[in-house]
């Protein structure tokens, strides 16, 4: 069975077509600065990130019991900065498609989303791109 980083990553990149991916957060290249064609926002990306916050046996005794697993879930939208908030916000919206408050099932690792939360945008790259940082809380049973 895949990690619950490992299947969401992947559902991720089975779901995703319309910015590039940069996996950076697992020692994967990415050149920010590339030319990308083929997306529906070319100039933009996406960097997603995944952090175990909590892990708690479930039952007694804790040696044959279910473990329930929570994380984080960031994905960092980034725009170019003049692109205006359209951009950044239907990208968003296409991540709430995805996992907003929702249950799904990905490399037999089931997953309970929380609400999605896109928090407030700032300027990086000496002020090229625009990034929007989203986060997503979410569960696991293992």
């Amino acid at each position: 069975m895949a990690t619950p980083q490992q299947a969401l990553l992947k559902h991720l990149s089975d779901n995703w077509s319309v910015t590039a991916v940069s996996y950076q957060s697992v020692n994967v290249p990415f050149d920010a600065g590339a030319t990308r064609t083929g997306f529906t926002y070319n100039d933009s990306y996406i960097a997603p990130e995944i952090q175990l916050i909590t892990a708690s046996a479930m039952e007694v005794p804790v040696s044959g019991g279910a473990v329930e697993e929570r994380y984080i879930y960031t994905v960092r939208v980034i725009v170019p900065k003049e692109s205006g908030t359209q951009t950044s916000e239907a990208i968003v919206g296409l991540l709430k498609t995805l996992y907003d408050r929702k249950d799904l099932t990905a490399n037999a690792v089931q997953f309970y989303f929380g609400t999605l939360n896109a928090q407030q945008g700032f300027a990086i790259q000496e002020n090229k791109f625009f990034e929007v940082p989203v986060v997503l809380p979410f569960r696991c049973y293992l």
